[in-house]
C-alpha cells in the first residue's frame, strides 16, 4: 500500500491518468483533458515516514473555457527589432579597457614595491 491520488468527475469517472510524483512536500498528479464543466473530487492518501497517513479528499469546480484553439506559429507584425543579448556597446568597450589599464598600473606598482622591499636585504 503506498501513496495515491485520485481525481473523479461527478460521475465518478475518473479523470486522473495515474501517474503520481511526491517531492518532499508536494505531490503532483496527471490529468487527462478535462472537457466538462461540473464538481470533481480528489481522494488521497499519502504515506509519511514516521506518522498516520494522511487521508482525505477536496473537490474544485472546472469551468471549461468557451473555446480551445491550438496556439499557432503566425510571425508577429510588430516591427520592433528583438532586444540584442550579450551585444557590446561602446561603454561596455571603454569600461573594459580603464579595466585592463588600472590592473596594468596595479602590477607595475606592485613590482616596483617588490624590487624596493627585496633590493633593500
Amino acid at each position: 500500500m503506498g501513496n495515491s491520488v485520485v481525481v473523479t468527475d461527478k460521475k465518478g469517472t475518473r479523470v486522473d491518468d495515474g501517474s503520481l510524483i511526491v517531492d518532499g512536500m508536494g505531490v503532483l498528479i496527471g490529468l487527462q483533458s478535462l472537457v466538462d464543466n461540473g464538481l470533481y473530487t480528489v481522494t488521497y492518501s499519502l504515506l509519511s515516514d514516521a506518522d498516520a497517513p494522511l487521508e482525505g479528499s477536496f473537490t474544485f469546480i472546472y469551468s471549461a473555457p468557451a473555446e480551445i484553439s491550438a496556439p499557432s506559429i503566425a510571425p508577429s507584425s510588430s516591427s520592433a527589432a528583438p532586444p540584442e543579448i550579450g551585444g557590446s556597446t561602446s561603454a561596455t568597450s571603454i569600461f573594459v579597457i580603464v579595466l585592463l589599464f588600472l590592473a596594468f598600473v596595479v602590477l607595475v606598482s606592485l613590482s616596483l614595491y617588490a624590487r624596493k622591499i627585496f633590493k633593500g636585504k
